[in-house]
């Protein structure tokens, strides 16, 4: 996974010259450079996962507003529990060869025993630093599935994507609201948070 920092304001606004400036991916840049939280939504063969892989991978992001771009695939997590989770997205964070934030600050954080804080305190660290974070979480359903995980974990994700420093992009087959295992509709925490691009096969 290559990964590029939010570099400073004298950068050009164009997308790089390796993403196929198709609608989807022009939708897809323009939200993730505005700083939106974004549900993609497609059917299995649509191209979420490649379209997410590619961005995610190209090596010229030193465009002005574009966030850092982590992706994770939440297949890996379909059995994972809530301390489980957070970890791997701090870890997430930590891995990149930016040096977003301190080995210091996560480390102190353990003293909590709460993966969320110290997830929080790492994205806070990035922050200091000039930069933001956006994971790509791919087949989010599998979270959504997973009997290990409640709605309080869909509200901790809710209050995540609400910082300034962090966005969420989940792509699912079926619209947040409608996934299982989370409160449907308008009592779900993942409603009126995302825009929603939608994939056609």
């Amino acid at each position: 996974m290559l990964i590029r920092r939010h570099w400073q304001s004298s950068m050009r606004h164009d997308a790089p010259p390796s993403v196929s400036l198709d609608e989807p991916r022009r939708a897809l840049l323009r939200i993730l450079q505005q700083g939106h939280n974004l549900s993609l939504v497609g059917p299995a063969e649509a191209g979420k996962t490649h379209l997410l892989r590619e961005i995610s991978q190209v090596p010229e992001w030193h465009l002005e507003g574009f966030p850092v771009l982590l992706y994770l695939d939440c297949q890996d997590l379909q059995e994972a529990t809530e301390q489980q989770l957070f970890t791997v997205m701090a870890e997430a964070v930590l891995r990149c060869d930016e040096g977003l934030a301190s080995e210091d600050t996560h480390t102190r954080r353990h003293l909590d025993h709460d993966a969320y804080v110290r997830l929080v305190a790492t994205l806070e660290d990035c922050a200091r630093r000039g930069f933001r974070v956006c994971f790509l979480l791919d087949h989010f359903e599998a979270l959504a599935w997973n009997q290990r995980l409640d709605t309080s974990v869909f509200s901790a994700l809710r209050s995540l994507c609400s910082r300034p420093e962090v966005s969420l992009v989940c792509a699912t087959r079926v619209p947040l609201t409608d996934l299982p295992g989370i409160a449907p509709g308008w009592g779900s925490p993942l409603c009126n948070v995302f825009m929603v691009l939608r994939l056609r096969e």
